[in-house]
């Protein structure tokens, strides 16, 4: 659903930074969101992904992420 792009932080209080929409890159809209909402785990290729219990949706009405 997305491309993580920035972490900020550490711990309770990290925050994950993922580009939402958009097509290859273009129009993706960077959120927020808390570390704590996110689960990882890593594929048969050994590459690590993010799963959250939140729709594409949910993300997309996320406001923006400014640095």
């Amino acid at each position: 659903m997305g491309h993580v792009s920035e972490v900020h932080g550490a711990g309770a209080s990290a925050q994950v930074v993922v580009d939402v929409g958009g097509f290859l890159g273009i129009g993706a809209k960077p959120v927020a969101i808390p570390a704590r909402d996110l689960s990882f785990m890593r594929d048969d290729e050994a590459r690590v992904h993010a799963v959250t219990r939140w729709t594409k949706d949910d993300l997309k009405a996320m406001p923006e992420h400014r640095h």
